[in-house]
């Protein structure tokens, strides 16, 4: 039975993850991770996407992003794709790489967008990898919070402009939320990811 179609919409907002086939490691070093985000940053740039947040843990990585075009699918299709490319032929292994197609959630709501990017931007906590979120740097909490400059590429004004006020107040107000260790995994319904 073929698996049915996902919506598609323009200017639609999106959580995509995906993990490891039997959540075996995506990343194996830093250099992965690397090439993972280059590959990614060329799809940001050249596909008419807005990328608002991002984790990429051992087993899993988290996309928090906007369409422009109703594309996402060939989106993914170009990170996913060669990255799994990538990882055979460094590490000499056959196979899929993801446990299939990647997951994709609808964001609906505003509350829903701050829950989703401190969710994101949590994951090193909850999996006890980090104790402080500035010490991780495979999200992009670091962009928001201007310890890695170097990702432009991620828009990060939509979200800080939803904590009013100027640029610093709104980072510290960002800071502050993401601090605050709600359950927001079970808000949104990504328990095992």
């Amino acid at each position: 039975m073929p698996r049915p179609p996902r919506p598609l919409y323009k200017g639609a907002l999106y959580h995509v993850y995906n993990r490891g086939v039997d959540k075996r490691p995506i990343f194996i070093d830093e250099q992965d991770r690397e090439i993972f985000l280059r590959m990614l940053r060329k799809i940001i740039e050249g596909s008419s996407l807005d990328l608002y947040a991002y984790c990429l843990m051992d087993n899993h990585f988290h996309l928090f992003l906007k369409t422009r075009l109703a594309n996402l699918h060939k989106c993914m299709q170009k990170l996913q794709a060669p990255y799994a490319q990538y990882i055979n032929f460094k590490y000499a292994r056959n196979g899929a790489l993801f446990e299939g197609r990647y997951h994709s959630r609808l964001v609906q709501t505003d509350s829903y967008v701050l829950a989703l990017v401190r969710y994101i931007h949590q994951n090193p906590l909850e999996s006890r990898t980090v104790q402080a979120l500035e010490n991780y740097r495979w999200s992009s909490y670091g962009r928001y919070m201007d310890i890695d400059p170097k990702n432009h590429w991620i828009n990060t004004n939509w979200i800080l402009q939803q904590f009013h006020g100027n640029p610093a107040t709104a980072k510290r107000l960002f800071k502050n939320f993401h601090q605050m260790r709600a359950e927001t995994s079970e808000f949104l319904g990504a328990r095992g990811v």
